[in-house]
């Protein structure tokens, strides 16, 4: 792994991407009229500091993380606003959809080096394409080739991965308790 995907899924980015999925829907709902907008705007605001990880081991005694996370942000939250908080949301909701949210940074995160490792390919064929090179094959000679038809068959392979990672769907689901959400 390197530093930077070890902190997409780091224990902060999960708690942050479960209060992510909670800001957002009450952003909707509050948008939609299925919930008071200052009751969103009270929740959005709660869910913008951070909820401590610890929440992820008390989860482990109570089932789930959700439950923790959400009495952090109810105490955040005026009175008039805590019924609001979850509303139409199920634990697998927050849970499923914050590592959907996580999945989008990881494969952005992938795109980013798979463009950089073509731009890196594209420079050495730029520079050195036309130099010739001894083929191998289980490091026995083969026919001379040339630097840049070699690393051209790396980069078209690279190529085809970054087109699937491109192609690469996050979908998302609120189901509700029985389904009939969306």
């Amino acid at each position: 792994s390197t530093d930077r995907m070890d902190a997409i899924f780091a224990l902060e980015s999960r708690v942050a991407a479960m209060t992510r999925v909670e800001a957002a829907v009450a952003s909707a709902q509050g948008a939609a009229g299925d919930i008071p907008p200052e009751a969103a705007t009270a929740i959005v605001t709660a869910c913008d500091l951070p909820v401590g990880v610890e929440i992820l081991s008390d989860g482990w005694r109570v089932g789930t993380p959700v439950l923790g996370m959400l009495d952090t942000l109810r105490a955040r939250l005026p009175e008039t606003a805590r019924e609001f908080l979850h509303r139409s949301l199920t634990t697998q909701d927050v849970v499923d959809t914050a590592t959907m949210l996580l999945a989008v940074d990881a494969v952005q995160y992938l795109t980013d080096l798979s463009a950089g490792a073509a731009a890196s390919l594209r420079g050495i064929i730029q520079r050195s394409g036309s130099v010739a090179t001894q083929a191998r094959s289980f490091l026995q000679p083969a026919d001379v080739t040339t630097v840049g038809f070699r690393t051209a068959r790396w980069l078209d392979q690279l190529d085809a991965v970054r087109r699937r990672i491109a192609s690469v769907e996050t979908p998302l689901q609120l189901g509700g308790l029985i389904g009939d959400r969306m």
